[in-house]
């Protein structure tokens, strides 16, 4: 993880603002954070590295889906390429770590009609891109009827990295 890596960050090879009508819907269950500090280390030191097949193949998904996807605003092929960065690399190991329940409620607001849904760090916030958020939103109230939760309506902020 960053907070116990001695390399700097890369640098930064591009930034586009994403697009002012697409949303996000945060849906952030009731459970406790369970990765963090040793743990999160640990975990990186028996899943790492993760095999250069994966690497290229996610890259490849970022240079020539995601990335175009976003300066043509094109949705759908953006959460095409969400949807495939879950079971890729690193994420995928992250989601098999969670509790069945976030696998469950990833799949019910991308049958609500989201074109991508992911999940956040370790988790457990999953996060849903949208241009319609009312079907999702309504959806993520009844995934979190039996473990409670915080539903979160926002947008992407287009400033780019704040040095402070």
């Amino acid at each position: 993880p960053s907070s116990a890596s001695k390399a700097a960050p890369p640098p930064i090879i591009a930034r586009y603002d994403f697009p002012q009508d697409w949303k996000v819907v945060l849906v952030i269950p009731n459970f406790e954070k369970h990765v963090s500090g040793e743990k999160e280390v640990n975990i990186f030191q028996e899943y790492c590295p993760i095999p250069l097949e994966e690497v290229q193949r996610l890259s490849h998904i970022l240079l020539m889906k995601m990335m175009p996807a976003v300066l043509e605003k094109d949705l759908e092929i953006f959460g095409e390429a969400v949807n495939i960065i879950q079971n890729i690399g690193f994420k995928k190991i992250e989601n098999q770590l969670q509790k069945p329940v976030i696998a469950e409620i990833m799949q019910l607001l991308r049958d609500a009609g989201a074109p991508g849904v992911g999940m956040s760090s370790f988790g457990p916030t999953i996060y849903a891109v949208t241009d319609s958020p009312q079907d999702i939103v309504s959806a993520a109230h009844d995934a979190l009827k039996d473990v409670g939760g915080h539903i979160i309506e926002t947008r992407a902020q287009n400033n780019g990295a704040i040095k402070e």
